[in-house]
């Protein structure tokens, strides 16, 4: 069997070949590659942004959840200003802050109501509550404001949605 190489200009496959086929195909490979590559890229970058931004609570920065869901280093400064002692977990915790450091909190335990800011820390025993009001119900800031017997009042504050409302009723239920 012998291969014979068409290169008769009159061949009827020789127009096939070369007509209309553009000449890129190495470019045009580059460029497809090169699509991918910022696709996969921008993919990663934008991932990595929103790991960043998510922080580490599964429900964000300022929900009110259970003290057992909050990471233990963001119980620091309730240390800090002696609010808690190192073992002991809050019924509920409220972080204020939108870097979710813990700075500005405020916490439930089983015989307070406890807030600390900027290092600065009170508790109201829930004896002590004379008045508990809920400000602002359905704006963008809410607030919780326990009021004791002495005047002094402890305010927590909510964005719409954290569960300002959860919190009021939890107080309302611990109160005698």
């Amino acid at each position: 069997m012998e291969i014979v190489f068409v290169t008769d200009p009159q061949s009827p496959l020789q127009p096939l070949l070369t007509e209309g086929v553009p000449g890129c195909g190495l470019a045009a490979y580059s460029m497809v590659l090169l699509s991918g590559f910022v696709v996969g890229f921008g993919g990663m970058l934008f991932s990595s942004l929103a790991l960043l931004q998510a922080g580490d609570s599964d429900n964000g920065p300022s929900m009110l959840v259970p003290g057992t869901q909050v990471a233990v280093w963001r119980l620091q400064p309730m240390w800090d200003a002696k609010l808690l002692t190192v073992h002991e977990v809050p019924l509920a915790w409220h972080d204020e802050t939108m870097t979710g450091r813990g700075e500005q909190a405020c916490a439930l335990s089983s015989s307070h109501v406890l807030r600390v800011d900027d290092g600065n820390g009170w508790a109201i025993p829930y004896a002590e509550i004379q008045d508990l009001r809920l400000e602002g119900k359905g704006t963008q800031k809410e607030t919780v404001s326990i009021v004791a017997s002495d005047g002094f009042t402890l305010p927590c504050h909510f964005r719409i949605g954290e569960g300002a409302e959860q919190l009021f009723r939890m107080i309302e239920a611990e109160r005698p």
